[in-house]
């Protein structure tokens, strides 16, 4: 009885462990399905008055983190690259590297309707992936671009902090 309860276990462990690997393979295969199989940190919606603006997933594991947005309004690129621009502004975190960035997501970004997701992965090489409704559409490579920009949502200095401790998973006041 002890050897079956031993085989048992070893085989149950062996499963969990071949998940893993699969869930570790597929997100690095196919970077566009992390946050299908990664469950999220936390989940927030931004709204501004009664104006809804988006819902907000954050994932992060031991290697990889995304944010995904699933916008509840029609943006233009060139209001997301404005409000983007001023709340580095805002974070004093605005550099020339900065701009440089800007001016890469003029080519990344897309005009934004009304229950479209953007999602920014971060790989473990930190590079950045953006992706609009679950298709890649660009990425920016600089290491510390994909940090600089989650601060927006998650640093201590975010605009929304309720969307914030929402993101991280903590608890409201």
């Amino acid at each position: 009885m002890k050897l079956l309860l031993i085989f048992l276990s070893i085989f149950c462990l062996s499963i969990g462990q071949a998940e893993e690997n699969a869930k570790t393979l597929t997100t690095d295969t196919h970077p566009e399905k992390f946050w299908q199989f990664v469950q999220p940190t936390g989940r927030a919606q931004l709204k501004v008055l009664f104006w809804q603006v988006y819902d907000a997933w954050y994932y992060q594991t031991n290697s990889q983190q995304a944010l995904r947005l699933r916008y509840l309004r029609d943006f233009s690129k060139n209001e997301l690259i404005k409000e983007t621009l001023q709340q580095w502004k805002r974070m004093e975190l605005y550099t020339d590297s900065h701009q440089k960035w800007l001016d890469q997501l003029v080519y990344i970004w897309p005009d934004i309707s009304a229950g479209d997701e953007l999602t920014l992965l971060i790989d473990a090489q930190a590079s950045s992936y953006f992706f609009y409704n679950n298709q890649l559409i660009g990425s920016i490579s600089a290491q510390n671009f994909g940090q600089d920009f989650l601060m927006i949502w998650l640093g201590e200095e975010a605009e929304y902090p309720d969307v914030r401790d929402q993101l991280l998973g903590h608890k409201s006041k």
